[in-house]
């Protein structure tokens, strides 16, 4: 069965799974139906311009235009102007979950309210092979597998064996780092977006989630804070001699 066909049965069959809320809090626009906008972006039924807030784009079906649903803000217009929305069908099941569980689509790790819930629906998909993750290309994996699957999507866990500097921008090295593996590229603007430093995380499990670039050394980049994930406890928020040194240096620390 196709995807749009999968996400219609989702949405108009009463008696599938459990109904859970949207988050609380957020501002009601109203009720609407969604297509596509010709140009691989999505768009309501008066015109206004949208995404979908938490997953990647899933283009709405044109049988979706007889399927009314409920509207929610999940944060200000991008700089493009389109709404991010969270969407319910009648009954108030918040569909991005209900899509993330069933594994009909995968997270993006953008900054939405109740992230955390999503994550937790997308990790029941993943566990259970369902949807798009029964693809072993996507599911997390080692490091020192990334470069198989190039140009797609990918979940990646391992551990930070080295890291490089350059002007304020910090590339952590996950599994060989005399070859093959995987350099997680955070820009400068991003460093603050977490508890600690990134550079402080050699040493420590992760998972990393984004589109990854082949080569001898695969990379990925990263965009938004949530894309990276501690894996084997708090954030270190204390920057060590050898971490200081490598900083004010500005070379790579193997």
């Amino acid at each position: 069965m196709r995807l749009g066909g999968l996400v219609l049965l989702l949405l108009l069959w009463p008696g599938w799974g459990w109904a859970e809320p949207v988050p609380p809090g957020l501002t009601f626009l109203g009720w609407g139906r969604l297509m596509a906008d010709g140009a691989g972006g999505v768009r309501t039924e008066t015109g206004a311009a949208v995404t979908l807030a938490g997953v990647r784009l899933i283009v709405p079906p044109p049988s979706w235009r007889t399927a009314r649903l409920r509207l929610y803000a999940a944060g200000p217009p991008d700089r493009w102007e389109r709404q991010p929305l969270y969407v319910a069908d009648a009954r108030g099941r918040w569909l991005q979950a209900d899509w993330l569980r069933q594994g009909l689509t995968h997270l993006d790790p953008e900054p939405v309210p109740d992230l955390e819930r999503l994550r937790a629906a997308e990790d029941a998909a993943r566990a259970a092979r369902r949807g798009v993750w029964a693809d072993t290309g996507m599911d997390a994996h080692g490091p020192d597998q990334a470069a198989a699957w190039p140009r797609r999507y990918q979940v990646i866990e391992g551990r930070v064996m080295g890291l490089s500097l350059s002007r304020g921008a910090v590339a952590l090295l996950l599994g060989d780092v005399k070859g093959h593996g995987l350099s997680v590229r955070i820009p400068r603007r991003l460093r603050r977006r977490w508890p600690g430093d990134p550079i402080l995380l050699r040493g420590r499990r992760i998972r990393v989630r984004g589109p990854v670039r082949g080569g001898v050394r695969a990379e990925m980049d990263l965009t938004a804070s949530a894309q990276l994930e501690l894996l084997d406890g708090a954030w270190p928020t204390r920057m060590g001699r050898t971490h200081r040194r490598a900083a004010e240096t500005d070379q790579e620390s193997p």
